[in-house]
């Protein structure tokens, strides 16, 4: 009985595709269902036809979809497919592909893509992509115009947007977000843990920035590697803390700023450690104006673990002459903002501050600011 329904259902399919053919295409059929190709109901010949729906019980090899297409396990299509695509394992295009395409395992695109592919393992273009890919792993191997989101991206030439852990790209205009990011030419943005780019120009946001061009990047992070880039040594000395050692890393117009530092106060050994972030401006071949704001933990008589707040920010503007190429003087003001849960001789703070423009004490803490000087030499590497 059940084998005299499923002969019944397929004689109806075939007339009803008969009846159609004075409204669509001699290459189209209005519903297909293959149980498992060839057998199904355009049988051998089902890569010739394009259907508006497409039912493949098992897997189905066709000849397009101009609408939408259902299966199992797997849709293979030999031709251009528009409309919507839900496979279990894989959708396989061979053509044009125009529209939605969701499988469980991935989705293979040979010919140009537009629309939005989604699976649960990977996405493959290798010809030119315009929308979204998501999936765990993206693959664009032309050009791309839209958005890449899973855990790894590539894409040869991208235009819009990559979101994962891993970001790959040779030429992209546009941005990556990601744990790692790499890129051998890029301009835009880049947001990461580590962010690496051949050829980039643009803003660089992460733990680790590493440029090896002179393409015009800004690094903003840890720790900022630059080819051609801003690479200095500072000895400057202040009101507050008599010695300082600066290492900055980075570009002249956004640079890291590492700082250790030592005074002596009422018999005590002050050590200091922070960083901070800074930018050059350049007055002319030899003269410069540097802005410095930073951080800094103060460490009174060798109390490492004390846990107490003692802090100490600094905004230092200095103005810097070079005498020879790489080695300057500077001087400027330093505006100074210590807050410290220390004391010294029964008073909070434990550093030697001159004078107060403003104070505020509370039962546990007090803060502290003035206007100080801060001069010294600096080399450039």
């Amino acid at each position: 009985m059940k084998n005299l329904y499923l002969s019944i259902f397929f004689i109806f399919i075939l007339i009803l595709n008969g009846s159609s053919q004075e409204q669509i295409s001699s290459n189209d059929r209005l519903v297909q269902i293959t149980f498992g190709y060839p057998i199904g109901s355009n049988g051998i010949i089902s890569p010739q036809y394009s259907n508006h729906f497409s039912l493949n019980i098992l897997y189905g090899v066709n000849g397009g979809v101009k609408g939408c297409e259902i299966g199992s396990l797997l849709n293979y299509n030999k031709g251009m497919v528009s409309g919507f695509q839900l496979s279990g394992i894989s959708n396989i295009n061979i053509g044009k592909t125009k529209g939605g395409s969701i499988s469980g395992i991935t989705n293979i695109f040979t010919d140009s893509t537009s629309g939005i592919s989604i699976s649960g393992i990977l996405n493959f273009s290798k010809s030119y992509m315009k929308g979204v890919q998501l999936g765990v792993g993206n693959i664009s191997l032309q050009n791309m115009d839209g958005v890449q989101i899973g855990v790894i991206n590539y894409g040869k030439t991208v235009k819009g947007f990559q979101l994962g852990v891993i970001n790959l790209t040779h030429n992209m205009n546009g941005s990556q977000i990601g744990v790692v990011n790499y890129n051998s030419g890029m301009k835009g943005f880049q947001l990461g843990v580590i962010n690496l780019g051949m050829k980039f120009k643009g803003i660089q946001l992460g733990v680790i920035n590493i440029d090896n061009s002179d393409e015009g990047a800004i690094p903003i992070g840890l720790i900022s590697i630059v080819k051609n880039g801003f690479y200095e040594f500072e000895l400057t000395g202040g009101e507050a803390i008599f010695s300082n050692l600066n290492y900055k890393m980075g570009v002249e117009r956004f640079y890291t700023l590492f700082k250790v530092g030592y005074t002596l106060f009422k018999s005590n050994e002050i050590y200091s450690y922070g960083m901070g972030f800074g930018s050059h401006i350049s007055l002319n071949e030899n003269q410069k104006i540097s802005i410095d704001l930073s951080t800094n933990q103060i460490i009174n008589n060798n109390n490492w673990g004390s846990g107490n707040l003692n802090m100490l920010h600094k905004l230092d503007i200095n103005y810097k002459y070079y005498f020879l190429k790489r080695f300057s003087f500077l001087i400027g003001p330093s505006f100074n903002v210590y807050l410290t849960q220390e004391k010294t001789d029964e008073e909070f703070g434990t550093i030697p501050i001159p004078y107060n423009i403003f104070s505020r004490e509370w039962n546990s803490s007090k803060l502290f600011m003035w206007i100080g000087v801060n001069a010294g030499l600096s080399v450039k590497l």
